[in-house]
Order: structure tokens, then sequence, then C-alpha cells
């Protein structure tokens, strides 16, 4: 399985969808005919931040658009932002590495303590 950021940094590239809709930290994004992102799969959102915005799909509303949750902020996000695929679900840090520390919802370090490495595993 590929992690999240492993599939962002493959190369492998569709054409990207469009945000059509902001309600908070719910997001819709139409993709063009084509495969549409798998529940659980999350997006990446390339706006105009330090770095790119990861949402949850959760639903598929039609043929071409899903509805997915924001893993942080979006204040701030507008219609048309591009958006793509990444062909994985969330994983995060899992075992004995993460006891007694706190995370955020992408599975980084909230606690100010060190970063979890490449051997820490990783977990849908």
């Amino acid at each position: 399985m590929l992690s999240v950021q492993a599939a962002i940094d493959s190369g492998e590239r569709e054409e990207p969808g469009q945000v059509v809709a902001v309600h908070g930290s719910v997001v819709d994004i139409r993709f063009p005919q084509g495969r549409l992102p798998a529940l659980a799969e999350v997006v990446r959102i390339a706006w105009a931040q330090p770095r790119p915005a990861l949402a949850e799909v959760q639903a598929h509303l039609d043929a071409r658009t899903v509805r997915a949750v924001a893993l942080e902020s979006v204040s701030g996000l507008a219609r048309g932002t591009p958006a793509e695929t990444t062909g994985a679900p969330l994983a995060v840090p899992v075992g004995k590495a993460v006891l007694g520390r706190l995370m955020n919802a992408l599975g980084e370090p909230a606690d100010r303590g060190p970063a979890f490495g490449a051997e820490v595993p990783r977990r849908p």
C-alpha cells in the first residue's frame, strides 16, 4: 500500500479536479470524466499556502463529484482551486513509538517531540 506522500511524489498525475464548494471543513471537488477517487482516499488540494491541504473523500455525490473532509484548516480556500487524487488512504504512525505522543489528524507530532522516522510503521 502506498503512503500518501509516496503517491504524491511518484509523479503519476491525472488531470486535476477543481474545488466547487467549501462549507467549513467540508469540500466538494469535481473531477473530469475518468476515475473518481475512492472512499477514504486522500485528495491533495494545491492552494496558495506553504503546503497543500489534504482532504479525505467521504461520499460520491455524482459521477464526477466527491465530498471530502479537510484534515486541517482550509480557511480562505476558494472555488476553482485544483485538487489531485493521491491513490492512497491517509496512513498514520502506529505502534510503541506513538504511545504517550500527541499527533494531529495527519499523524504529525503535535507535542514538539521528534518527528516519526521512516522505521515507524504506518497504517490507514
